[in-house]
This record gives C-alpha cells, structure tokens and sequence, in this order.
C-alpha cells in the first residue's frame, strides 16, 4: 500500500472515505484505511496522517503517535474506508484531498 501521497489504497485508487468525528474511530470495528484529516474554510480537506489498519477501532484512537500531532495541525476530521465486497459509489475521493503529512525527515516524526 503506498499512501505517502495518497496515491494507493488496497492497490485501488479510486478508494472512498467517509466522514466521522474525529474521536469516532472507535465504533470502526473494521479493516480499512483511516485519514486524520482538517476539513478547511474553503471546503477542502487537508489529510494530515494516512494508514491502513486491520481493525481501526483499535488504531485511530487519542493513543495513537501522530494524534496530537494532527490535533495541533487542526485535524477536526477522521476519513475512514472499510473494506466491502462492494465498492461504494459515493464518498470522498482521494483526489478531492490536499495532503501536509508528518515526516521523519522533518524532525517531526
């Protein structure tokens, strides 16, 4: 899975995310791939940290490394994509999706 840019998903990029509140990570009790995003003034989202998860209940929590990173970032927003046998025809495209990710480089990791 490459999500340095976004670009990938399960191998699929026209994954889809839905919108929770960003302590809502808790009731995914799925597999899936999860955004700490910051829904901006202009209507855009900005992601702020992108992984995938074998049960993001679990992950996508106040615990997790880059959660108060993202909360002092303005994250105000949790994407999230569970996988279906499906796929779901509405949601948020990762092209809709400006990305300011945290990196090791930076000194912020």
């Amino acid at each position: 899975m490459s999500m340095a840019d976004g670009s990938s998903a399960f191998g699929e990029p026209d994954v889809r995310f839905v919108s929770l509140y960003h302590h809502d990570g808790r009731f995914v009790r799925r597999e899936g791939a999860f955004a700490f995003c910051r829904r901006d003034a202009d209507g855009g989202r900005t992601v702020l940290h992108l992984e995938s998860a074998a049960d993001i209940s679990r992950v996508a929590t106040p615990g997790h490394a880059h959660w108060d990173w993202a909360v002092a970032n303005g994250m105000n927003e949790l994407l999230v994509s569970v996988r279906e046998a499906e796929k779901a025809q509405n949601g948020i495209a990762l092209s809709e999706l400006r990305f300011a990710l945290r990196t090791a480089e930076s000194g912020q990791a």
